[in-house]
Parts: structure tokens; sequence; C-alpha cells
């Protein structure tokens, strides 16, 4: 499959086709243009509709980098992980959660490369990461989802199944991660 072998590419390479993947889901099918404008006028009220469009391209820029860095997670060594991931102070998580029987909840932004984060977090520290994901709607890009959140120890729980996991593991010391979305579902 395509995906297997662009994660096998450099990534000097792979922010090269940064810029096709940008043209192609910013105006080709335009990847969910509407819910991109809505959000960038209610976070910038302030800002002209000029304005709101540079924003809207630099996001979908940011999103073909950040797609393609993702792909590229799934060949990544730990140590590559290591080098781009900086954990400022992860002794003190290390030192704290001694003799801590039951999961801390993370909560964090969902922007940037999340996954990278997802395991950076998991390498500096040692401890796993589990974080809760919905499933997505396209059958093999869940699986290569699931694939690429599952390295490095890190266990994904999805969100129908966060109750009965959280229940069964409730004395197990883990960081349970939860990203937060653009709009909460209601």
């Amino acid at each position: 499959m395509i995906y297997r072998l662009l994660s096998y590419l450099p990534l000097s390479l792979l922010y090269g086709l940064s810029w096709p993947l940008y043209l192609v889901i910013c105006y080709l099918p335009g990847y969910r243009k509407v819910v991109v404008k809505q959000n960038l006028r209610r976070a910038f009220p302030e800002k002209n509709t000029r304005e709101l469009t540079i924003l809207a391209r630099k996001f979908y820029l940011q999103l073909a980098e950040v797609a393609l860095e993702i792909l590229k997670t799934r060949t990544m060594q730990a140590a590559d992980i290591k080098q781009r991931v900086r954990v400022v102070n992860p002794e003190l998580l290390k030192s704290s959660s001694e003799g801590f029987t039951r999961p801390v909840v993370v909560l964090a932004i969902h922007q940037g490369n999340w996954e990278w984060m997802l395991h950076g977090v998991t390498l500096a520290t040692g401890i796993p990461v589990d974080p809760v994901y919905k499933r997505l709607h396209d059958g093999l890009t869940d699986r290569i989802a699931l694939e690429i959140r599952s390295r490095f120890g890190s266990r994904p729980i999805e969100l129908g199944d966060v109750g009965r996991n959280f229940l069964k593991h409730r004395r197990d010391f883990r960081l349970f991660a939860l990203l937060a979305d653009q709009a909460p579902a209601a």
C-alpha cells in the first residue's frame, strides 16, 4: 500500500510532498471547507474574509505536513521521536508517579503533531500513555491510525470503550490522554 511506502521516505522528501498534498486537500475536494471557515470565523471574528482565507490556507498546509509526519511515524525509531519531541522535566512526572496506583488523566489540545507528542511522552517517561480516540469512518485509515498510535507501548482506547476500560484498569497506573476537539460533541 502507498502509505507503507511513504513511511519509508525521509522526512525531507515527505515535506517536499506536503505542497502537492496541500493543493489537493485545499483546492480539489476542499477538505471540510465549510467547517474550517466556520471555525476560523468563530475564533477570529475581527478578521476580514481575505485574512481568514490566508489562515485557512496556512491550516491546510500544516494539515498536509502533519498528515505526512504521522505516516512517517509508522517507521520511525524511538531515537527519531526523542530527537523531535522534547519533554520538559520528565523526571518530575516519573518521581511524582512513584507509588501511584490509579490512572492520571491528561488533557491536551488537538493541535500540531499529537501522534509524536503521544510517543514522545511515553519514551521520555517510560510511562504508557493510553490515548482515547474516535474511530475514523474509513476502515483502512482507522487501522493505519491505530497501528501508528500503538507503537512504543501506547494502548489506544476507542471512545465507546472508555468507561468500561477505565473501570477495568482503575487500579493500574497509566497516563490516560484526552485531546480536546475543535467543538465538543453535544
